[in-house]
């Protein structure tokens, strides 16, 4: 039950405390029998310690080597030790190379302090709760004790003003000295603080599952109040504990969670003191192994199961993992940037994605493993769906539908289109092709030029088991005077949608209007590009974590950039601010201005692209000069070089900012810019392959 809920609210590593009701792990017998239990089928890895009593010394040596952790209890919610020096011999027995616990507070933590001093052992303090405790540990750190500590997180948000019959829990005093202290604590952990406050509400709350699906909800609330940073949550719920505990390298494990989310906390079968509170933060997905374990908080049917860990006593040599906050990358050998696929793919990130591994316990961030790399060769023989996939499809509402218009979508149904495109993007890097549109053809039709549209469809499509039909506008009856509706026509009696690329405004919907088939539109004229903001606005949320609370300034030509006019529509699902910059000629069409204007998000215009905008700028989206839009070439050559990217504008920017740019490029954007870590548009090419892949299936399996 514990895993179980464990996995589910985003920790893919759980270390049990070795103290129950009805029983202790205080020797071998007892370590054999819950180690027999755990093998029946745990969700998540597991580490187990063993307790101390003032006789079992000579039992603890005897497992040193199949525990993570001596743990000394003295105010437990039983088992508990009386004296400090009844544990005195358990300092002669324990390595020095592994971690000793204990709950202990006021005179016994003091005590035991200058004992683990004396002994040159390392010390974690576990569910610190009053401000004295919390004092003692820092004065210790500052002279350089082995010392470390945790706070359950219901102590940061729960007090006995809540709940005056709990005195486990801290005052307000204590709570607010908690929060001063923040610098102090090393973990954010759950412990047995929720199980106590439900016992004192009833036998009917109390679960041993109470307060783990609270644990992120309530950090990320508290991220979004400002009170605590990302930083903060991700060092102390993973990279400290593992640190601290020697916990293990988890490849292939990641949890995404979908930050900006505000939800009202509803009753369910574990019993919650937040229900009915605003809350932030949702566990959207948990890999765990290479597969997804749980998906919107649904255990998946073929979940895997975790291990045994507890032998595990240090972190083996692992390839180069960045932190998940880490503002600058080491470069490859080309002189590139590996820069975080996303956690949602079983990738190393270089950037937070707001979807933290949590771990107080430690889900660990994955090694990467580039996307050119081992991919299997297409074969007749197709690998089918998992389970996740088929579920996320199943809630498809985008059946029958044709993709004309960002108009059309809301937030839900973007929220949809990122799960898909990471359960693909999971499948395609354990298995090289899927079968989800074996049997499905897709016919394109570019009346326009195009590299990475065309092509981005094209390899979803086989990547998914299906075809596609290209057809060659010049080699087309068109050069016969063929009408677009009757090639629609045709084309839909071939395929099962038909992806449209035509310089006339109307032409998607006209093609919309005599089609059979779905239509997906790649463009239509300098009005939109639906598919391109999909995949910018899932770009954005991959290198920067969320969305909300952005500052996205778009650059050159605004007035025919039809992804400018996509991405703007999409953005006011968001809390964002927006920043235009373009010569007066080149501005945002009236109508797509106003929108901005409607929505209060819109927060500078200008005509220059000043060091203020820079430095205020988190995303800087980047659009070429378009030649072929200018009737005069004068005017265009007056213009094309109105607005640069190099270097010199670059430093003035935020270290985390990121570049963007729909390509292909002229000379908008420097070369030299490409060899900074900011410079996000050629990861943004890399995701388009699974936001065509997204969108071709949400429609073309949804058809028959």
């Amino acid at each position: 039950m514990v895993t179980r809920a464990s996995i589910g609210a985003g920790f893919s590593m759980i270390r049990v405390l070795p103290l129950g009701l009805d029983g202790s792990v205080t020797d071998a017998l007892a370590l054999k029998t819950v180690q027999e239990n755990g093998r029946r089928g745990a969700y998540c890895d597991y580490n187990f310690s063993i307790a101390a009593t003032s006789t079992n010394a000579e039992q603890v040596r005897q497992v040193v080597a199949d525990v993570g952790s001596l743990f000394i209890p003295f105010n437990h919610l039983s088992g508990n030790i009386s004296k400090v020096a009844a544990i005195t011999a358990h300092f002669s027995v324990w390595p020095n190379d592994k971690t000793m616990i204990t709950d202990a507070k006021s005179t016994d933590l003091a005590s035991i302090l200058y004992m683990a001093v004396l002994h040159g052992r390392k010390l974690h303090v576990s569910c610190v709760t009053t401000e004295d405790d919390i004092e003692l540990v820092a004065l210790s750190k500052s002279k350089n004790f082995k010392v470390t500590c945790d706070v359950s997180v219901y102590a940061l948000f729960l007090s006995q003003r809540e709940y005056p019959g709990c005195t486990f829990l801290p005052s307000v005093k204590d709570q607010k000295a908690l929060w001063a202290n923040l610098s102090t604590i090393d973990v954010f952990s759950v412990g047995s603080m929720p199980y106590q406050v439900a016992q004192v509400v009833g036998k009917d709350a109390a679960s041993p599952a109470v307060g783990i699906a609270d644990t992120l909800p309530l950090l990320f609330t508290a991220f979004s109040e400002g009170r605590l940073t990302l930083e903060d949550i991700t060092s102390r719920l993973h990279d400290n504990p593992k640190d601290i505990f020697h916990l293990h390298e988890q490849t292939g494990t990641s949890v995404e969670v979908e930050v900006d989310r505000s939800y009202t906390l509803k009753a369910a079968d574990v019993w919650s003191p937040f229900v009915g509170k605003t809350l932030r933060g949702g566990v959207q997905r948990v890999t765990f192994d290479n597969r997804t374990a749980c998906l919107n908080g649904e255990m998946m049917a073929d979940a895997p199961h975790g291990n045994d860990m507890s032998a595990h006593s240090k972190a083996p040599p692992t390839p180069d993992i960045r932190s998940m906050t880490s503002p600058t990358l080491p470069a490859q050998p080309d002189g590139t940037y590996d820069r975080r696929q996303s956690l949602i793919a079983s990738k190393a990130p270089s950037r937070i994605r707001q979807h933290e591994a949590p771990s107080g316990q430690s889900p660990t961030i994955p090694h990467t493993y580039p996307f050119n790399e081992s991919i299997p060769a297409l074969h007749p023989s197709l690998p089918f769906m998992s389970l996740s996939l088929q579920e996320a499809l199943a809630k498809s509402p985008f059946k029958q539908r044709h993709i004309l218009s960002v108009s059309q979508f809301n937030r839900q149904d973007l929220h949809l289109l990122f799960t898909v495109a990471a359960e693909m993007r999971l499948g395609v890097q354990r298995q090289g092709v899927l079968d989800v549109l074996k049997g499905r053809l897709l016919c394109t039709m570019f009346y326009e030029p195009s590299t990475r549209t065309s092509a981005s469809f094209d390899a979803a499509m086989q990547r998914l088991g299906g075809r596609t039909v290209a057809i060659a506008t010049s080699h087309s009856s068109i050069q016969k005077g063929e009408s677009l509706q009757d090639t629609v026509r045709s084309l839909s009696c071939y395929g099962d949608a038909v992806v449209l690329r035509h310089p006339d405004p109307s032409s998607a919907n006209t093609a919309a209007k005599f089609s059979s088939v779905p239509i997906i539109n790649g463009g239509n004229g300098s009005i939109e590009h639906p598919t391109q903001a999909f995949l910018d606005l899932f770009t954005i949320r991959e290198e920067l974590g969320t969305v909300n609370g952005l500052t996205v300034t778009f650059t050159g030509d605004l007035r025919y950039g039809r992804t400018v006019h996509s991405l703007v529509q999409l953005l006011q699902h968001y809390h964002v601010k927006i920043q235009l910059v373009s010569p007066s000629s080149l501005a945002l069409p009236q109508d797509v201005r106003q929108q901005l204007v409607d929505s209060h998000q819109l927060d500078v215009e200008s005509d220059t692209l000043t060091p203020e905008i820079i430095a205020n700028s988190d995303v800087l989206y980047c659009t070429r000069i378009q030649k072929e839009r200018f009737e005069d070439p004068a005017m265009y050559e007056g213009l094309r070089k109105s607005l640069v990217i190099d270097n010199a504008v670059l430093k003035y920017a935020k270290s985390q900012m990121v570049v963007m740019h729909p390509l292909p490029r002229n000379e908008e954007v420097a070369e030299e810019v490409d060899f900074d870590q900011r410079a996000a548009y050629f990861r943004q090419v890399g995701s388009s392959l699974f936001f065509c892949r997204d969108g071709s299936t949400v429609v073309s399996r949804n058809v028959c």
